[in-house]
């Protein structure tokens, strides 16, 4: 049994205490534990950078999608609101015009896409210019819808001939006429006397103004004279039967 005295004496060349194995072991599991710690961080960080990128992928694939349903949603109202306005224009009713007096050339039914027909009649110059709207059907104040029918008889020239405009008889004595005006243009008198006494004709201007003796023969006779100067006039007739037919060219 050893003395205190005889103890063995302390060994300076030991290794100092962070060299001894134990503490290597030590520091080798708390360097391995952080490292460890620091690598689960990581892939910990990783995957919610994952996730929080599929969360915004989705959010984004959503968006466009609610996008793309109201585009759908604002395209079937305009085509809603279109069909709405192409119903009412073709169901649109207006009240036919009156066009009778009308000149052809002014007619138009361009606000209801109308068809207006015409129907041509000869009427002479003197009493309606050409191109005149004459009558109508359907009649004014006719509601009529879109693209309905109209149908115009219009005036044309008529082609120019004498047109007797009046008639006078004698029978037997002298008569005097009813007065009579001889319009503007082309104008004639027609005379026909029948039997033997005495065929006379002459003119007056109103009120009693002798203008000219036309006729002045014995018997039958038949024959014309122009009316030169328009204005009022009558005529003196004598002779067993006569007519006398005033005419103009129109």
């Amino acid at each position: 049994m050893n003395s205190p005295d005889n103890e063995p004496a302390e060994n300076t060349n030991a290794q100092p205490w962070w060299r001894r194995g134990w503490v290597k072991t030590a520091a080798v599991g708390v360097v391995a534990f952080l490292v460890g710690s620091g690598m689960g961080s990581a892939s910990n960080s990783g995957l919610l950078d994952d996730e929080q990128q599929a969360r915004e992928k989705d959010q984004s694939k959503h968006a466009a999608e609610v996008e793309e349903l109201e585009d759908d949603v604002a395209d079937a109202e305009n085509a809603t609101e279109k069909a709405e306005d192409t119903i009412t224009e073709l169901t649109k009713v207006g009240k036919v015009p009156d066009y009778v007096g009308e000149s052809w050339d002014g007619v138009s039914g361009d606000e209801y896409d109308w068809q207006i027909g015409r129907v041509d009649k000869p009427v002479p110059v003197a009493d309606m210019d050409p191109g005149t709207v004459l009558g109508q059907k359907p009649p004014a104040g006719t509601e009529l819808g879109k693209g309905g029918k109209i149908t115009l008889t219009v005036s044309t020239a008529a082609p120019r001939k004498w047109t007797a405009i009046k008639t006078m008889k004698c029978q037997g004595g002298t008569t005097k006429t009813d007065p009579f005006t001889v319009p503007e243009g082309r104008v004639r008198m027609n005379y026909t006397f029948g039997g033997s006494s005495n065929s006379v004709m002459t003119l007056y201007q109103t009120p009693a103004e002798y203008v000219d003796l036309l006729v002045n023969d014995i018997g039958a006779v038949k024959g014309s004279t122009r009316m030169y100067v328009p204005g009022e006039y009558y005529l003196e007739l004598g002779g067993d039967s006569c007519t006398v037919t005033l005419e103009a060219y129109r």
